[in-house]
């Protein structure tokens, strides 16, 4: 994620979520050097994940995928990358808060984690 990607992040959160973080937060995390990421196709942003790797976790800050793009495997592709870089660092866990009532994220990180 860079500066540029920031309004795109913004939105997909608007659009996903009764209380989404507001764009300071975004540059917060870029600026506190978290691993951002976006999921790009054809120049549009698609999906974002914020990984904060610190204190012998890593915790998963955010992740979100443009309403569009639900069901597409988008977030299990981020979500994928982010256990990854996790384990590439010397890290005891992989932590994410899911918003109760969200059975779709629920879902993918059940699918998904604990991983070995």
């Amino acid at each position: 994620m860079r500066q540029a990607d920031l309004d795109a992040a913004v939105s997909i959160e608007r659009g996903a979520y009764g209380f989404p973080w507001p764009a300071e937060s975004f540059r917060g995390r870029l600026r506190a050097g978290c691993d951002c990421q976006v999921l790009e196709a054809d120049g549009v942003v698609n999906a974002y994940g914020i990984l904060q790797l610190a204190a012998g976790e890593s915790r998963l800050l955010n992740l979100r995928v443009r309403r569009q793009q639900h069901r597409r495997s988008v977030g299990r592709r981020l979500l994928a990358y982010s256990i990854e870089v996790s384990r590439s660092h010397p890290t005891g866990a992989v932590l994410q808060e899911v918003r109760p009532g969200n059975a779709a994220a629920a879902g993918l990180y059940g699918s998904m984690v604990p991983y070995p």
